[in-house]
């Protein structure tokens, strides 16, 4: 019998953590698991973990590196993602060129699936360089290596998370929270439990059942921004009160700018960049008639307080 070998990049990561942790709940079978991290990553979590892992370090950019860590795999998972642009990372160089090169040396070895995590939104024709790259990333994964799966979530959220977490700072040192847009975008936030689960059923399932296939992740509820922040300012232990100041794009595109300013001259990473203006003028919502969770066995658990109980002082 052959070895079922998975090999994990962004395993580091917010969603990558908790598919190791799912991983060793669900006590599957894999003998070894694979993960490719950079130096600097911190990788203390994996002593909690009852998996065989295999640490490799090095760069999903290097084609070395990549072929090193998928030599022998028999399933691949990409979950590697910027929010924004860094001196060494740019936005195609991590959604579009490295899935490129991880499903061409899928296509060319032992590798039965790869499962490719995308973004919810994600299009060729968007104003944002994150979604039209992420777009291109989803294109070469399926036609590079034709029986890939494609999982595609709106917002992420659970502990550790960036966008509830990120939010919740704020409010603890901010009378004032701004909407912006005047917080109407929508989003279908998923808890980061259903996305992990949604990977492990696609390493699970046959090719034939899940490759080649495309899943939008979202979960049981849409809601606004400005909805979402009341939700965090309810939910959080205790229950904050804030003020919430809609804020054109306009103006939210002039703090960018300097928020970027101070990243790029301080390393501080900004609370918001003009590539995610340009996201927020879109809702990022499951499309009707799509497959989704659902057709994956999954329920999604609803945003309510006891998947928002992280959020404590």
């Amino acid at each position: 019998m052959n070895q079922r070998i998975v090999t994990v990049f962004g395993a580091t990561g917010f969603i990558g953590r908790e598919f190791l942790r799912c991983l060793d709940r669900e006590k599957r079978d894999f003998s070894v698991v694979r993960i490719l991290s950079r130096k600097n990553k911190d990788i203390s979590f994996l002593e909690d973990l009852n998996l065989n892992i295999e640490y490799i370090q090095g760069s999903i950019t290097s084609q070395k590196d990549v072929e090193t860590a998928i030599k022998g795999a028999s399933h691949v998972v990409n979950l590697v993602g910027i929010l924004y642009p860094t001196r060494n990372s740019s936005f195609d160089s991590i959604h579009h060129e490295s899935v490129k090169n991880i499903a061409r040396i899928c296509n060319s070895g032992s590798v039965q699936q790869f499962v490719h995590i995308s973004a919810l939104g994600s299009s060729l024709d968007s104003s944002s360089e994150y979604a039209r790259t992420k777009a291109l990333g989803e294109k070469a994964a399926l036609s590079l290596f034709p029986q890939s799966t494609v999982l595609k979530p709106s917002i992420v959220y659970g502990p550790e998370d960036d966008f509830f977490n990120r939010f919740y700072r704020m409010a603890k040192i901010s009378p004032v929270l701004p909407l912006v847009g005047g917080g109407q975008t929508q989003f279908q936030p998923v808890y980061v439990s259903d996305v992990a689960q949604a990977i492990l059923v696609c390493l699970d399932e046959k090719q034939s059942v899940v490759g080649g296939k495309v899943y939008e992740l979202g979960g049981p509820h849409v809601k606004t921004f400005r909805q979402l922040l009341r939700l965090m300012l309810r939910y959080s232990d205790p229950p904050l009160k804030r003020l919430l100041v809609p804020m054109p794009f306009w103006l939210a595109k002039t703090q960018s700018i300097v928020f970027e300013l101070a990243h790029q001259l301080f390393g501080v990473a900004p609370m918001l960049t003009m590539d995610q203006v340009e996201l927020l003028k879109t809702d990022n919502i499951v499309t009707a008639g799509s497959l989704n969770l659902l057709d994956l066995g999954i329920t999604p658990k609803k945003l309510s307080k006891d998947t928002l109980s992280y959020l404590k002082s």
